[in-house]
């Protein structure tokens, strides 16, 4: 987000919205422990889609081609070899959080 502009408050701002979460699932009656939510936000929010194409928006993994539709991303590459290590280093890339 700093990349694009936005102030450190701002960025703390989100980023705290963000790390606070917690939830539990329901099965059969029985409600689970709760745990923190370490990715993503709270579903319904207007802050989720922004934030999804800030992220997505200057996804570009060297080597790859990407199709990215509503929200959702595909990144892709043909495989010609039997080195996998490209897509490793693929993964790599798209998880790095700067």
């Amino acid at each position: 987000m700093l990349h694009y502009g936005f102030s450190n408050t701002i960025v703390s701002l989100i980023s705290s919205f963000r790390s606070h979460g917690i939830h539990s699932v329901e099965l059969n009656n029985q409600l689970s422990s709760y745990q923190p939510v370490l990715v993503g936000t709270p579903q319904g929010t207007k802050l989720g889609p922004i934030l999804w194409l800030l992220y997505c928006n200057d996804l570009n993994i060297k080597g790859c081609s990407e199709v990215q539709y509503a929200d959702d991303t595909i990144v892709y590459k043909a495989i010609k070899t039997t080195n996998n290590t490209d897509i490793g280093e693929a993964i790599e890339q798209a998880y790095v959080v700067d």
